[in-house]
């Protein structure tokens, strides 16, 4: 614990199920998710550094509700349910009939939008995406999943 607080290691599957924000608080965490069957893990598959849990503070203040990290804090490696959902988005993409050059871009895009600040030519490019071409719901979720909360609200006008 710092002066600040303390963060908690949590227990997240592959395919990015939460078992627990708080390892601390759970009696044992199972080698397998009762949901997915895959692997549950507390440590980023890259650097071997706890996955990030909750964070219990100090202060008055509450603290934000737990968000599933998209990349380890410590080796900014993306995790594995992050990687899955690109992985989806370019399916996604790659299934549409617009032009090469266009399904590049947006794939390329990717990245950036899924950051709290993305810049504005990709947001237009992804905005126009979902409006223009993303008619199915189910390919036009897959697409809205890999994206961060701040660029799914620019996206919506919101």
């Amino acid at each position: 614990m710092n002066s600040i607080g303390t963060l908690k290691t949590a227990a997240i599957c592959v395919s990015g199920h939460v078992l627990s924000t708080d390892v601390d608080k759970v009696a044992h965490v199972p080698d397998f998710c009762d949901t997915c069957g895959h692997q549950i893990r507390t440590a980023c598959w890259s650097c071997g550094r706890p996955l990030v849990g909750d964070f219990y503070g100090t202060t008055p203040f509450a603290p934000d509700p737990y968000k599933r990290p998209a990349f380890c804090r410590y080796c900014s490696a993306p995790h594995p349910w992050h990687v899955a959902a690109i992985s989806a988005a370019h399916t996604v993409i790659d299934s549409t009939g617009i032009p090469q050059a266009e399904k590049a871009l947006l794939r390329a895009d990717l990245a950036d939008l899924a950051t709290e600040a993305p810049h504005v030519a990709s947001t237009t490019r992804a905005k126009d995406f979902v409006e223009r071409v993303l008619t199915d719901p189910v390919g036009r979720q897959i697409y809205l999943n890999v994206l961060s909360e701040a660029t799914r609200k620019l996206i919506a006008g919101g």
